[in-house]
């Protein structure tokens, strides 16, 4: 079942970027990718000496290509 985009709760998580490859981030994004039809994340995440420091990046585009969901 997937929820209208508007209608979805918006939840912020706070881990590592989930475009890294560490433990953390792997994690992130199999919770990120796995419930994204129920859910709106927001990821204010981190790296030490990330190459995209003080950026913001709009990731809905590739995760919409990768589950299949319209984000």
């Amino acid at each position: 079942m997937m929820i209208k985009k508007e209608d979805r709760k918006t939840v912020l998580m706070l881990c590592d970027d989930i475009r890294m490859h560490s433990g953390i981030a792997t994690m992130a994004r199999e919770i990120v990718f796995g419930t994204v039809q129920h859910y709106n994340w927001i990821n204010l995440g981190a790296a030490i000496k990330h190459p995209e420091e003080g950026k913001a990046i709009d990731l809905s585009k590739s995760v919409a290509e990768v589950t299949g969901v319209r984000c």
